[in-house]
Formats: C-alpha cells, sequence, structure tokens
C-alpha cells in the first residue's frame, strides 16, 4: 500500500495550523467532566398538582405542603397563579428561573423562602419567615416578609421591599423600588428610597348619631392624599384619634395600632352623646410624622364629623306570647338603633313618642299612646282585650320616625300576635344573675263568669304542673333550669315543651304558688308550665335572661414587661357560684369581653395612664370558654389593672347590660380589693442617647457635654411616667452609661472607659413640655478617657476614636440597637511655647491645643472652645524677673491662643510660665507650690509628657502641666546668627 505524506506551504499551510491550535487551546480551558447543562421545566399551573409541588386547588389558590427545587429548574406560566405554601417553606436550587408569558406568579409562604444562586424569576413573595436570596439574584416583583430580608452580592430587585424585621445586603444590591424597613437597613440601594411616613388619615361618613359608636378607618399614608387615597406606608404606628367640640374641649378618643407589613385598621369612636360638630384630629403618634394628619369623608378632606340627634332605627315590640283576658298584656316598647338579634338590640336614648295598635281578630283596632324619655330606652303600656282571640301588635305616629319598621318578639320568635285565653298559668320568672336561686310565682286564673276580674282557675290544694324550658338566645344549650318545691328537685333539659318528668307538686292558696328557679348558664330562656286536671288545662310561659355574675381575668404575662411589647391575658365569663358560662358569647349576634386598663401607679402630678391597644381583640376558645388576649400593649411606665365590660357585636361596640336587660352589668377587674397594680410592672422597651448639640470632638479625659438619655416604648414614643421626681411614687431607675466602639462592641478597659459622669440617678429623669407636648429626659456629662499612655515619650498613643455611649438601667433596659450618640475622642494636650522679646513691653507666650492624628501631634483646628481661666496661669519660682498676668481667661481659636505676659521691673531675665490644669490646686497635683496665682483649670485631659516637674507627677505618665519660658531682654538663639557685615567708607 502507498503512503503518501502531503506537506502544504504557504498561507493554506498557516490556516490549518492556526485552527489546530485553537482547538487545543479550547479543549485545554474546557473545565474537566463538565455535564451538559439540562434545564427542568415545570409548565403551571397544570404542574402544580404533582410533584415536586404535590398541591391543591382551593378557591382559585394552589395551597401546597413544603416546596424543595432542584437547580436548573423552570417554571412557565400558561396563566396567572397564585401559591400558598401553608405551614411549610419554599427553597431552590441555583438557576432558578420563570418564563411569565405575561402571567403574573404570586407565593405566599408561611415559614422562610432561601433561593440559591442565579436566581431569575418575575415572582411577587410574601412570607411570615425569613427571605434569603444567594448571589447573583434578580427579581422582578415586590417582596416581603414578617421577619427578616438578606440579599447576597450583586443582586437586583425590580419592585418595592417590605420587612418586618432587618434588611440586610452586600456588595451591589440594589432595589429598583422603595424600602420599608421596621428594623435596621444596611448595605443596600433603594433607588426609590425608604418609605417614611408621611402622615396618617382618618376616614369616616362625616356624619353619626349621638346613639351609638362611629366606625373609622385610620390609614398610614407615604405620600400626600388625593381624593381619599394615598400609597399605603406599612412600617407600623400607633397613636389616638381625637374627637373634640368647637371649643377644643375634649369629646371622645381611640387608641389605635396599625400592625407592621399593614396599613390601615378600623376602630370605633366612643359615643358622642350630645348633638354637635366636633373636630377630629390625631395624637400621640409612635412615629415622626411629615405633616399633620388628613380627613376624608367621603366626598371631601373635611376633619367635621356632623354628631346629629339620635333618632330611632326602629321599635322592637316584646310581649310574652299569650295570657288570658282578665289580665292585660304588658308590652315592651324599646327603641333601637340597630337591628334586632333574637329579640334584642342596641338601646337608643334619643327620646321618643307614638301609638301602640292592637288589632283584633274582627279588624277593630285599639290604641294607646307612649313616651319614650330621652335618656330612656323603653316603656311598658298595658293592653286589655275582653274577649278570647288572637290580636296583632303594631305601632303608628312615631316621633321622631324611624328608618325602619316596627319589630314584634315573643321570647327568641319574631311575633307580632298574642292569644288571649280565658283561663291560663300565669308565670313571672325574674331577670336575674346566672346561678342565683329566685323565687317565681305562679297564678292560675279565670276570667270570672260575672265580671271581667280574674279568679282562681284552682281551688286551694296540691296541684301537679308539668314544667319545661326552650332555649331563645342562644337558641341552644348545654345546661338547662333547675326548679324545685319542699324537697323536689328538676333540671331540665330545654326540649321546647313541658314533661312529667319535669312535674312537681305546688300548693295553691287563692290560685297562687311558688317554686325556686335557678339556671347556670348565660341567655335567655323561656320556662314553660302546663296543668290539665278535671277537664280544665292551663298553660303558661314567661322569658327570663340570666347574665354571667363576672369577668374573670387571669393568666396576665407576668413580671416586668417593656412598654408597647405585647402581653396577654385571659377572661371568662362566669355565673354567681364560679363556673364558667358556656352560652356567654354564642347569642345571635354574640356579646364579648373588652379590656380596658386602669393606671394604679405611679400617681404624681403630671403622671399619665397610657393607651391600651388590641384590648377589644381576642380568639375564643370554646372548649375552655376563655377569651384569649394575646396582642395586648400597654403604652406607658407603671402598674396598672385590666379591667373587662361588656361588648357586642364584631366590631366590640360597648354596652351597659347584658341582653339589655337593667341592672344585668357584666365587669371584671385584676384588682383584689384595695390593693392595685397586679398588672406590672411596666418599663421602657429601651432608651435613646443622643448630644444636646452636635460634637466634632471631645478630648479624652474631658466630659462630654450634655448626653441626653431619653425612655421610649415600643413605638417609639416617649414614657412620660418614667421619672425620678418626686423621689417617692416613681419608677426612673439608676442608669450606667458605658462605651462602645464603632462596630457597637464594648471598648476594652485597656484601650479605654467612661471614668467620670457614667452613673446617672434616678431622680436625673425630669419631665418637661414644649410645645404643648410632655416629655422626659435625663441629662449627664460623662467623661472618656483613654488608657494610660506608658512606654513614656515614644509610648503607643491612641488615634482619635468615635465613642458610641449606651445607656442600661437597673432593670436590664437598654439603647442596644436603638438611637445611641457617638462622639469622636482624641487624645489632646495643650502647649506653651517659649517667647523672647524686650524687657520693656509686654510679650506673648503663643498657646496650643493639639491632639494625636496617629502618627503625630498636629493642631487641633476644631478647637475655639476650650478656655484657659486667668487664675489658673501661674509663675514658679526660680526665674530671674518677676512677672504676671493680668487678663482674662485665654479661649482657643481654631486650636490657638495667646498669653500675654507684663514684666514687673523692665529688667532683662526670665520667667517660667505654667498653667494648672487639675481640677483644684494642691500638693499633690499643683506646679511647684511656690508658684503663683495659680488654681485648677479643670482640663486634666490636656496634660502631657513634658512640662511643670510638679509634686505627685507620675514618672513618664502623661499628667503634666505644660510650661515654657518667657525672656525679657533676650534673643532666641535662632536671632543671632550673623549671616554677612560690610564696612563702608564713603
Amino acid at each position: 500500500m502507498n503512503q503518501t505524506l502531503q506537506v502544504e506551504s504557504g498561507p493554506r499551510r498557516l490556516l490549518t495550523t492556526l485552527q489546530a491550535f485553537m482547538l487545543c487551546v479550547w479543549m485545554l480551558m474546557a473545565p474537566p467532566g463538565r455535564a451538559v447543562t439540562t434545564t427542568t421545566t415545570y409548565t403551571l399551573p397544570a404542574a402544580l398538582t404533582s410533584s415536586p409541588f404535590n398541591c391543591t386547588l382551593t378557591s382559585g389558590t394552589y395551597v401546597c405542603g413544603s416546596i424543595n427545587l432542584d437547580k436548573d429548574a423552570e417554571l412557565k406560566l400558561t396563566s396567572d397563579v397564585d401559591i400558598w405554601v401553608k405551614n411549610g417553606s419554599f427553597t431552590s436550587q441555583k438557576n432558578l428561573t420563570t418564563n411569565n408569558g405575561g402571567h403574573t406568579l404570586s407565593l405566599s409562604v408561611d415559614s422562610y423562602v432561601t433561593m440559591q444562586k442565579d436566581t431569575d424569576i418575575d415572582m411577587n413573595i410574601t412570607a411570615s419567615g425569613s427571605v434569603s436570596f444567594a448571589k447573583n439574584a434578580r427579581i422582578d416583583g415586590n417582596i416581603t416578609s414578617s421577619s427578616n430580608i438578606t440579599f447576597a452580592k450583586d443582586s437586583t430587585v425590580n419592585g418595592n421591599v417590605t420587612a418586618s424585621g432587618n434588611l440586610t445586603g452586600a456588595k451591589n444590591v440594589i432595589i429598583n423600588g422603595s424600602c420599608i424597613v421596621a428594623g435596621t437597613k444596611s448595605s443596600i440601594t433603594c433607588t426609590g428610597g425608604s418609605a417614611a411616613l408621611h402622615h396618617v388619615r382618618v376616614t369616616t361618613t362625616g356624619t353619626t348619631t349621638a346613639c351609638g359608636t362611629t366606625p373609622v378607618t385610620i390609614t398610614a399614608c407615604n405620600s400626600a392624599d388625593s381624593n381619599g387615597t394615598c400609597t399605603p406606608y406599612t412600617g407600623g404606628i400607633s397613636g389616638t384619634l381625637n374627637a373634640d367640640a368647637l371649643d377644643d374641649s375634649d369629646l371622645v378618643s381611640v387608641g389605635f395600632s396599625i400592625s407592621s407589613g399593614n396599613s390601615s385598621v378600623t376602630v370605633s369612636l366612643p359615643t358622642i352623646s350630645t348633638p354637635q360638630t366636633a373636630s377630629l384630629s390625631f395624637s400621640s403618634l409612635s412615629k415622626t410624622a411629615s405633616t399633620q394628619g388628613t380627613c376624608w369623608n367621603g366626598s371631601s378632606a373635611s376633619c367635621d364629623l356632623e354628631v346629629g340627634s339620635c333618632g330611632a332605627h326602629h321599635v322592637r315590640l316584646n310581649h310574652a306570647g299569650s295570657g288570658v283576658t282578665c289580665i292585660p298584656a304588658t308590652v315592651t316598647i324599646n327603641a333601637c338603633s340597630g337591628a334586632d338579634t333574637s329579640g334584642t338590640c342596641i338601646a337608643s336614648t334619643a327620646g321618643m313618642t307614638g301609638t301602640l295598635v292592637t288589632t283584633k281578630a274582627d279588624g277593630s283596632q285599639q290604641t294607646n299612646s307612649f313616651m319614650i324619655p330621652a335618656g330612656s330606652s323603653s316603656v311598658t303600656q298595658d293592653v286589655s282585650v275582653t274577649t278570647s282571640q288572637t290580636v296583632t301588635f303594631g305601632t303608628t305616629s312615631l316621633s321622631p320616625g324611624t328608618t325602619s319598621t316596627t319589630t314584634c318578639w315573643n321570647g327568641s320568635t319574631a311575633d307580632c300576635t298574642y292569644f288571649f285565653d280565658t283561663a291560663a298559668l300565669v308565670l313571672t320568672a325574674p331577670d336575674h344573675t346566672a346561678a342565683s336561686q329566685q323565687s317565681v310565682d305562679v297564678r292560675a286564673v279565670k276570667q270570672s263568669d260575672t265580671s271581667m276580674a280574674c279568679t282562681s282557675a284552682l281551688a286551694n290544694g296540691d296541684y301537679s304542673v308539668e314544667f319545661g324550658c326552650s332555649y331563645n338566645n342562644p337558641s341552644t344549650g348545654t345546661q338547662g333550669p333547675t326548679i324545685s318545691s319542699g324537697n323536689t328537685s328538676r333540671t331540665m333539659a330545654c326540649s321546647g315543651s313541658t314533661s312529667s318528668a319535669n312535674a312537681l307538686t305546688l300548693t295553691f292558696s287563692s290560685g297562687k304558688a311558688s317554686l325556686n328557679l335557678s339556671y347556670p348558664d348565660a341567655g335567655q330562656v323561656t320556662l314553660l308550665a302546663k296543668y290539665s286536671g278535671s277537664g280544665l288545662l292551663l298553660t303558661g310561659s314567661d322569658p327570663f335572661v340570666a347574665a354571667p355574675a363576672k369577668f374573670v381575668i387571669s393568666n396576665v404575662t407576668s413580671g416586668n414587661k417593656k412598654a408597647g411589647n405585647t402581653f396577654s391575658a385571659t377572661v371568662q365569663a362566669v355565673n354567681n357560684a364560679g363556673a364558667v358560662t358556656p352560652n356567654f358569647g354564642r347569642e345571635s349576634t354574640p356579646y364579648i369581653p373588652i379590656l380596658a386598663i386602669a393606671k394604679c401607679q405611679p400617681t404624681f402630678t403630671g403622671s399619665v395612664t397610657g393607651v391600651l391597644t388590641d384590648g377589644a381583640t381576642s380568639t375564643y376558645s370554646g372548649t375552655a370558654y376563655t377569651y384569649t388576649f394575646d396582642k395586648l400593649t400597654y403604652s406607658e411606665v407603671g402598674t396598672a389593672d385590666l379591667t373587662a365590660s361588656l361588648a357586642y357585636g364584631s366590631n366590640g361596640s360597648a354596652v351597659s347590660y347584658y341582653l339589655n336587660v337593667s341592672p344585668l352589668a357584666v365587669t371584671g377587674t385584676t384588682q383584689t380589693g384595695a390593693a392595685c397594680g397586679a398588672v406590672g410592672p411596666f418599663t421602657p422597651a429601651y432608651f435613646e442617647t443622643s448630644l444636646a448639640s452636635t460634637l466634632k470632638y471631645t478630648y479624652s479625659g474631658q466630659p462630654i457635654t450634655s448626653v441626653i438619655i431619653t425612655p421610649k416604648n415600643a413605638y417609639g414614643a416617649t414614657t412620660v411616667n418614667y421619672t425620678g421626681v418626686p423621689s417617692t411614687n416613681t419608677f426612673a431607675k439608676a442608669v450606667t452609661l458605658t462605651a462602645l466602639d464603632a462596630t457597637g462592641t464594648a471598648i476594652a478597659s485597656t484601650v479605654g472607659s467612661v471614668t467620670a459622669g457614667g452613673a446617672v440617678a434616678a431622680s436625673s429623669f425630669t419631665q418637661s413640655t414644649a410645645n404643648a407636648t410632655v416629655t422626659v429626659t435625663a441629662t449627664a456629662t460623662p467623661t472618656f478617657s483613654f488608657a494610660a499612655v506608658t512606654g513614656g515619650v515614644n509610648g503607643t498613643k491612641p488615634a482619635p476614636q468615635t465613642v458610641t455611649i449606651r445607656a442600661t438601667d437597673t432593670d436590664g433596659v437598654s439603647s442596644a440597637g436603638h438611637t445611641q450618640a457617638s462622639v469622636p475622642i482624641r487624645l489632646g494636650r495643650l502647649r506653651l511655647f517659649n517667647t523672647y522679646g524686650t524687657s520693656l513691653t509686654s510679650l506673648k507666650m503663643p498657646v496650643q491645643a493639639e491632639y494625636w492624628n496617629g502618627t503625630v501631634w498636629v493642631v487641633n483646628g476644631d478647637d475655639s472652645t476650650t478656655s484657659i481661666p486667668a487664675g489658673s496661669i501661674g509663675f514658679p519660682s526660680g526665674g530671674t524677673v518677676s512677672a504676671s498676668y493680668t487678663g482674662s481667661a485665654v479661649k482657643m481659636s481654631l486650636g490657638k491662643g495667646t498669653i500675654t505676659i507684663t514684666s514687673g521691673s523692665n529688667a532683662k531675665g526670665y520667667t517660667d510660665v505654667t498653667t494648672h490644669l487639675g481640677a483644684a490646686l494642691g500638693a499633690a497635683n499643683a506646679c511647684p507650690s511656690n508658684a503663683t496665682r495659680i488654681s485648677g483649670a479643670n482640663l486634666a485631659g490636656l496634660r502631657s509628657y513634658h512640662g511643670c516637674d510638679k509634686t505627685g507627677a507620675t514618672s513618664g505618665a502623661y499628667d503634666y502641666d505644660p510650661t515654657a519660658r518667657a525672656n525679657f531682654g533676650l534673643q532666641s538663639q535662632e536671632t543671632k546668627g550673623v549671616v554677612h557685615v560690610r564696612e563702608v567708607f564713603n
């Protein structure tokens, strides 16, 4: 076989060589063993019902457990998708992408969200836990977390970010939107700006009546209003909404709290009982708004609330449903401010007049005029009908008129008919406190054969009467009334009819008998009775209301509580025997307890009762019959008691009586006897430290001018009860000031410490008033001193350091994590310079304030405040001439000053000059005690290594007063040199 090797030349050979070379380079650069990337595409929503999602479609939302996506996953949308990870987390490995196709993807997660690097998604994310992204993440959408949000480097968000905790980034993290952060924000650029509170707005209908509370909506905004709308602020805020009369006197107010992550809340303004024009305004806001609060009434930005007369919503007629012709039927006429619920309503007390109309079986009518006086809500009217028949009740001529028609109730049944019989059992079952024994009167009556008078339907003697009961409101129950007569007792099951099993033998005399009744639960129940014998059938019924005896408040979070932080309590409605009443809260429109707070301590003039929030927000346990208030907050310092009272309906509108039956009020308190203050003590949530004015520097060893300590609650408002004056009945504590470096780490004692003024007495916290706002602060002047320089003149000296001042009281309340004063500290010294001049005039000795910049001593050009008292300038003995200083204090200007020295004899010679920088003159710390005219300057922080050889100085230490020499009639050596002499002869 012939083989031929062909060798090419020229350009073609060169091209072949280059191609081979490039192929080798590519093979060498390719990563060893690199596999081809395979993308796993999930088409949504179709793929959501299978692994790895395993979701179930519920009301348009895909509800899933925890989701974990492998790397290189792609989510491809064919429609809008809402995903809810219920009680789980969402995690993805690297290279998660979405292909939205113009559709919206929303992810809501009950726990945390974690996505690895190179995420590129178009998705809105809401999480109860933390949210974190590894590097190179790109997110198009909004991100909201009830915890912390974290981004690694080189990440971008095109949307808004809201964090109830901290927002933390790294290099090149950009949020192209707004950042709303309740905690701290670090290493992140928000191009939309970090949203701040612009104002709060209250929205009303503009009108209300004097007969009930007024629901209002309070909205936090981070932009100006536009026709009653704004850009929401979700950083959380609390405060008080006030309604004032036109003369600025207070009418009513209500506290509110908008939790972080939300922008609005609906509360009810208490009843304004007098018709008038009220003006709405805000106070005690926990955060500073850019502008004052606004109002919107649906059509204009008016803050006027027109309170009109309380015309009733409707009239409700309550009756027994049946009776006898010889006894007038009693009809209770009720004025209502709202709709009925099972025969009860919220009362209207505006007063009204009208006519009760009774329509008989033949169509004829009889009328009875009535008047409900202002301040009352009901009146009773007797209606007599002389023949057995069914009549119908109604009203007419109501003034003022009502907005709805009249209603009628027979127990829990909506019925306007009433049956008059010729004979019946008439029962009188009183309204009472649950589990308290009551006496029920039973009358067996019939119409007389000769007149309209009643006569006994039963001869004197013993008769067996059947009893029963029915639940009215609530309509069911688990407990029944107990009835008794003599030694016989029956506990009835309320089936709605009488039963022989519930029969009692009653002794009638003149047609009257009685029995005992006790019902352990709450609600309205109808007692039923029937007698049958000797061809006579007598029936009767009477509804009664049993109310809880009181509210029991328990399980209050124990120990110290921080003002504004949440605490909890539970409330139970109990009967007269102390047992819970299971039917309380199960009424057709439930009654609930609401909590308020009563301040116990402090009581000094100027102390205030704080705001209790979420006192009307509770969860109910139907098994323990317990209301749990787990989001209570109290805004002030001190001790207090919780009080419970009745409220009605979903809005928690306060009412006076259970089922509107006077005098069945239900209340409770944590106070035991005369001992108040079972809740607390409440302390500030934290301190803030600040400076009275900005300081460019302070010398080591010199007091820091005015550090201000302010106690705050968790909302950021000042706790004005944290005062130490007067000395008793106060809750302020002693505070210790410590020093931290720029990273927030405590400065080691080998570096420096607060050496004076760090102990702040409780009595330092005092109240002050500015612009009608009361605040509390303490002012301190702590001294931070660097550790003593060792090693002599060449010893290591500290460079300037910024020191942060932390305040901590004896209860552990601290400024850690909050605003803290920061002061640059410099190691300083005062330097005097030798001076020369004629003996015939005064000499000017230069004085210079210097600091160590980390390398050398330099003039402190920022110092225009240091002042050297005239009395601290002295002249130690040993000089050849006497001298004096007669000027005033020497004040630095840009770090420099002058001491003007006068010779006493106009003779040639010298004198030494010193400034005593210690606190006072004494043998232990003065320049030689024979120095004339000398006292302390209180500037010991400006002593240095060189200077006057004072008594008590430490060898090698920086505790010497500066000194220099004033030379009269002498020239300095620098001026004695002769450069050139020439004689000229002319």
